[in-house]
Order: structure tokens, then C-alpha cells, then sequence
């Protein structure tokens, strides 16, 4: 045989020693020394291929920064290809100051700050004695970050305020006494009979609130007595406009508006029996 020559004849490329119809190609999109698969022919079978090797176990050969000796950071995809996400418990991957393992413990989600989004952050929560996936329990002073909206369409102190009103009130709303105290007490009936017992519609501590305004209506919608700094005097009778003035108004069921014109404070409404 003559120098050189070979009865083999599959060789696809006589200039290169490594390639020949035995040689192992490496299929590595991303180029970060670690291939997904393998393929052995004389020719290259396609883009993306070496002859170099790597080492195996790349779980998303389009992405370098994943591979089998990437260190798992927080970012919802498994870096390392261990086949977990985010699996290292000292990461706080939200940035509240909670780490995976606590995260975990407390029930609170590792990608939210704000589990329940009351604006106070879970760490925060848990520090404060709070409950961090009940929007209600909350420190207001803790508050560091914005509520969401949901949490601001929500009256936690069942006053008739929303939370959103009660933040821009300066009222907070988690006390059903604030802005409007408790001791405001609206009676359901009076009974102006003359004999000196709940003759006249008494509002405890309306002297809290000077600039108030009392308006009520019949059943028929029909306004019948209106006035402002209401000073507990109505006995029943008509004042409006609308009615026959001094009018003993009849046994029934009228509804009333009474106003405290205090910054933030919804009108109070009611139903008041009238009975002679």
C-alpha cells in the first residue's frame, strides 16, 4: 500500500485527524462548555456542533448563565438543572427580608414582599406581631410601601369607609371610631307624646360636631325637616320647605341623613320610627 493510503475510504475530511466517520460532535447552543447532546457522524450534523466536547447536563442550551455549575439565584427558573427553582432556603428572593425557609414557614409568598398588600412587608408583619397574609391585621405606621388596590377597596373597620378614603383622611382605617367617634349614638324612634320621655330625636355626642347638618324624609322621599348644627330639638313636627311648617307629622317610618362635615367622614343614614 502506498505511504499514505488507507483501504479505508469514508474519511470525509483527510486534513484533519479528529474528523472521521468515528468522531463525537457536541451539540452546544449557548457555548457555555455544556453540550445536551451528542452525535457521532464524519460530518457536522448541523449548526452549534463541536468536536471539542464539554461536559453534560445543560437544561436550557439557550441560555449560557444555566448549566449544571450555575449557582441557583432568584429569578422563578432552575438554574443549576437540579430540576428545582429558587431551591436554596437562605435566598430572599422578594426582598423583604425573609429568606425561602422563613418564607416557607410563615405561608407567605417568596416573590411578593407584600403577601396580603397592605403596604407593610412581610418581614414587617411578622416583626409586628401581625398577621402577614390577612390584609386587616396591620400596623398603619408600618406601613413602608404602597397597598394595593384591592386592599384599598376594602373597609376593614366596617365603618362604611373604604381604606383607600381613610388613608386620605388621615382616619385609620382599621378603628370603626375614626373619623367618626363612637360615642355618636342615633336613636331608631322617638315618641313625641307629650310625656316628657323620648319626645325629641337626641343624638349623643352630636356636641362633637358642631357644623353638622340633619336632614329627614318621608317614606315618599319628601323632605320634611332640614337644618344645620342640629341642637336636639326635633319633636316630630315639619320645618322645611318642602312641608307645612310646626305640622305634626304623621305615626311612621321616616329615614335621615345626618351629616358630621367632618374631612373624611360619610354621612350617617337610618331609619326612625315615629310613633304618638
Amino acid at each position: 500500500v502506498p505511504t499514505g493510503y488507507v483501504t479505508d475510504n469514508t474519511d470525509c475530511n483527510d486534513t484533519n485527524i479528529a474528523i472521521n466517520p468515528t468522531t463525537v460532535w457536541y451539540l452546544d447552543v449557548d457555548a457555555d462548555g455544556y453540550y445536551v447532546s451528542t452525535s457521532v457522524s464524519c460530518t457536522s450534523p448541523g449548526a452549534n456542533y463541536n468536536t471539542t466536547g464539554g461536559t453534560s447536563g445543560d437544561c436550557n442550551d439557550n441560555n449560557a448563565l444555566v448549566n449544571a455549575a450555575a449557582t441557583e439565584v432568584c429569578n422563578g427558573i432552575d438554574d443549576n438543572c437540579n430540576g428545582q427553582i429558587d431551591e436554596d432556603p437562605t435566598l430572599d428572593c422578594d426582598g423583604d427580608g425573609l429568606n425561602l425557609q422563613q418564607e416557607l414557614t410563615a405561608g407567605t409568598d417568596p416573590l411578593n414582599p407584600d403577601t396580603d398588600g397592605d403596604g407593610v412587608t412581610d418581614s414587617a408583619e411578622l416583626t409586628d406581631g401581625t398577621n402577614p397574609n390577612d390584609p386587616c391585621s396591620l400596623l398603619i405606621t408600618s406601613q413602608t410601601i404602597s397597598p394595593s388596590y384591592d386592599w384599598g377597596n376594602l373597609d376593614c373597620d366596617g365603618d362604611g369607609l373604604t381604606n383607600l378614603e381613610e388613608l386620605n383622611a388621615n382616619s385609620d382605617p382599621n378603628d370603626p371610631c375614626s373619623p367618626v367617634s363612637c360615642d355618636l349614638t342615633i336613636p331608631q324612634a322617638i315618641t313625641p307624646n307629650g310625656d316628657g320621655y323620648n319626645d325629641v330625636f337626641v343624638i349623643d355626642g352630636i356636641e362633637n360636631y358642631p357644623s353638622n347638618e340633619l336632614v329627614i324624609f318621608n317614606r315618599w322621599g319628601s323632605e320634611v325637616f332640614r337644618v344645620n348644627n342640629y341642637q336636639n330639638d326635633w319633636n316630630g313636627k315639619s320645618m322645611s320647605n318642602f312641608s307645612v311648617w310646626g305640622e305634626d307629622l304623621p305615626t311612621g317610618t321616616y329615614y335621615y341623613i345626618f351629616d358630621t362635615k367632618k374631612d373624611g367622614a360619610k354621612a350617617l343614614t337610618g331609619f326612625i320610627y315615629l310613633t304618638r
